[in-house]
C-alpha cells in the first residue's frame, strides 16, 4: 500500500461521517437518497469494467461485488465496505490514475449528497471532543498529586489501575472487559 499523502488523509477525514450509522444510516433509508447514491456508485461500476479489462484484478472485482451487495441488500455494513473500498483503492500501490480519479470523485459526490448529515456529525464530534478534553484535563489536575492512577475496582476483589485519560469515559461493562485480569 502506498503511503498516505495529505490529500488522501483529507479525503478520509472528509468521508469519516459516511461511516456513521446514526446520521447517514437514517438518510440511506430514504428512497430518493438511495436512488442518488446508486446513480453515483454506477459510475464506479462502469469505470471498473474498463480498468479490470486493462490490468486484471487489483481490488476492482471486490469493489464491484461490494456495490452489488449494497444495491441488493441495503445493509449498512455493505455501505461501509463500499466506502472503505472507495477510500482504499486510490491509496493502493499500482492503482490506475483513472480508477483513482473516479473513486475520489465518487466519494466527493457522495459527500455532497449528505450535507445535513455531515453538519450533524461534525457538530456532535466537536462537542464530544470538547467535553472529553475538558473532563480529561480536570481528571489530570485532580490526580496530579499522585504519581500513578488510583486503583479502581472492576466489580471483583482485585483492584486495577486505569489511566486518567480514559477511565471516566468508559462504562463499567467496557472497563470490566478490557481491564479484567
Amino acid at each position: 500500500m502506498a503511503s498516505l499523502n495529505n490529500g488522501a488523509i483529507r479525503l478520509r477525514r472528509l468521508c469519516l461521517f459516511l461511516l456513521d450509522l446514526e446520521t447517514v444510516g437514517a438518510a440511506l433509508r430514504r428512497p430518493e437518497t438511495l436512488a442518488s447514491v446508486d446513480a453515483v456508485l454506477q459510475q464506479v461500476d462502469l469505470v471498473s469494467d474498463k480498468a479490470a479489462n486493462n490490468e486484471g484484478d487489483n481490488g476492482i472485482a471486490e469493489l464491484k461485488q461490494c456495490i452489488k451487495r449494497w444495491t441488493m441488500s441495503r445493509w449498512f455494513c455493505d455501505w461501509e465496505e463500499c466506502v472503505e473500498w472507495l477510500l482504499f483503492l486510490p491509496e493502493a500501490a499500482g492503482c490506475e490514475a483513472c480508477v483513482r480519479d473516479v473513486c475520489q470523485q465518487v466519494l466527493i459526490e457522495i459527500v455532497q449528497l449528505f450535507p445535513e448529515e455531515e453538519a450533524a456529525y461534525n457538530a456532535t464530534i466537536s462537542s464530544f471532543a470538547e467535553g472529553y478534553w475538558k473532563r480529561a484535563l480536570r481528571r489530570m489536575h485532580s490526580q496530579s498529586e499522585y504519581e500513578e492512577s488510583a486503583p479502581v475496582s472492576m466489580g471483583g476483589s482485585v483492584p486495577h489501575r486505569v489511566s486518567w485519560s480514559i477511565a471516566g469515559d468508559l462504562s463499567p461493562l467496557v472497563q470490566q472487559v478490557f481491564f479484567s485480569p
